[in-house]
């Protein structure tokens, strides 16, 4: 019930935050995908997963 009130809510003020803000957020979010894919790409492979501190874990 929680999720669906909470839901509601963010369709309520996406919406009326109006059209402008909405295609700005839009914008700004297909811009950041060039850049994750830069950021991936230019990452060096190490071939193993590492632990949430940079060590196997």
């Amino acid at each position: 019930m929680i999720a669906v009130l909470a839901a509601a809510y963010s369709i309520w003020a996406v919406v009326g935050s109006g059209w402008t803000v909405i295609w700005q957020g839009a914008v700004l979010l297909a811009a950041g995908g060039p850049v994750y894919l830069w950021l991936t790409r230019r990452r060096p492979r190490s071939g193993r997963a590492d632990g949430p501190m940079g060590t196997e874990g």
